[in-house]
């Protein structure tokens, strides 16, 4: 299974563009040293992993849990208000009503923090793979998603803010962080690490003999894998 907080990190985004639906870090990449993610003056890591800083820090984690715990619960609102409406089937609720209850009782502190440990576990392991991919680059590709979301704002002739828009304010209210500093280390740190991912999925399927399975099979080998590196880890909080 992939990285669920990283998908949250960049759904956040296409949640308040769609209305629909993690950083203030160090120096991540090991091989582009001139171009680092944003990172505010006062961060301090939430954890070493083998020695090495998190690119996450305390007040991320605590920010982070208040989100998903205001958004879940919208989520909530909105499935019985439509059910309300009749534009629910009874079996459409349940099935969203199952992947709610599936999502609040997987949105826990450990939960969190494992899955924000294994990024920086997936950084070292690229690193001894060769896997040499550019910060600026995913840097870039955040600013023009947040552009292209900025202008979808400013196109809302709403009197009213969405309550999506609201809950993730609030989220960067609680970071200390605008929109385009989000950008610049949530966002740009989740595409820069998703794109690791998948190198390191395919180097990993090559290594075992995968190369010809499906995605599903190799996304399990890679998960499987990420979770024995998991628990031999130092991880120092």
């Amino acid at each position: 299974m992939k990285n669920k907080t990283r998908t949250w990190i960049a759904g956040i985004f296409s949640a308040v563009a769609c209305f629909s639906l993690a950083s203030c870090g160090n120096e991540v990449s090991q091989v582009d040293q001139d171009t680092q993610f944003y990172q505010k003056s006062d961060f301090q890591p939430f954890a070493t992993v083998n020695g090495e800083p998190s690119f996450f820090d305390e007040s991320y984690v605590d920010a982070y849990m208040e989100f998903q715990d205001r958004y879940l619960e919208l989520t909530r609102q909105r499935i019985e208000q439509d059910y309300s409406n009749n534009l629910l089937t009874q079996e459409q609720y349940d099935e969203k009503m199952a992947a709610y209850q599936t999502a609040k009782s997987e949105n826990t502190r450990d939960a969190v923090i494992e899955e924000l440990v294994k990024d920086t576990i997936l950084e070292q392991e690229a690193s001894k793979r060769g896997v040499n991919l550019s910060v600026e680059e995913s840097i870039d590709e955040a600013k023009a998603y947040t552009d292209n979301l900025k202008q979808t704002l400013s196109a809302d002739t709403s009197t009213e803010k969405d309550e999506s828009i609201v809950l993730f304010e609030a989220f960067l209210e609680d970071l200390g962080m605008t929109y385009e500093e989000y950008a610049e280390s949530y966002l740009a740190y989740s595409f820069y690490i998703r794109e690791i991912e998948r190198e390191v999925t395919e180097s990993l399927a090559d290594e075992k003999g995968l190369a010809d399975k499906s995605d599903e099979v190799k996304n399990e080998a890679y998960a499987s894998y990420m979770d024995q590196l998991y628990q031999k880890a130092k991880i120092v909080e």
